[in-house]
């Protein structure tokens, strides 16, 4: 039998790849040290990262969606939330457009805008807004109608923190 030549260089076996990490993450290396590669640059730029943005772990996913259809002349509320203590996280506010409807929007108890038609279904991107918590604080969409049957929908997305 002819004897291998050991092969140059570090192989890594699938096992290795896929075996669970430790219980302890690795010492975080320093930037500033001239033996670093480029595997332990990325490994300290992701454990900055990670640091900077700590798990969602404490928040539950919340989702409101509701419709009316109707035609009374007072405000009827479509879809509320009221975030339970300690508070929540509010992601999106959507509506679908009706040209017969009237909306009312209020978030944490203060009204945003009262008597707006929608040319076009509207959706509010309010990137993560921590709103507070309590009957007193609630988010809600209300419609009512110019006269004419309307039907309309109403979302409110966001997380309660637990």
């Amino acid at each position: 039998m002819a004897e291998e030549e050991p092969v140059s260089g570090q192989f890594v076996s699938a096992d290795e790849l896929n075996r669970p990490l430790a219980d302890e993450p690795p010492p975080r290396p320093s930037l500033h040290d001239p033996e670093l590669d480029e595997v332990d640059v990325l490994r300290a730029l992701l454990m900055d990262f990670e640091q900077s943005h700590p798990s969602q772990s404490g928040l539950e996913p919340v989702v409101f969606l509701d419709r009316y259809t109707g035609t009374t002349t007072a405000y009827q509320k479509i879809v509320e939330w009221i975030p339970k203590a300690p508070g929540g996280v509010l992601k999106e506010i959507s509506m679908t457009s009706d040209p017969n409807a009237l909306y009312q929007l209020v978030i944490s108890g203060k009204t945003m805008f009262q008597d707006k038609n929608l040319s076009a279904s509207l959706s509010l991107d309010l990137q993560r807004m921590p709103v507070p918590f309590g009957s007193e604080r609630p988010i809600q969409i209300y419609v009512k109608s110019t006269g004419p049957s309307i039907t309309v929908d109403g979302v409110i997305s966001g997380e309660q923190r637990l």
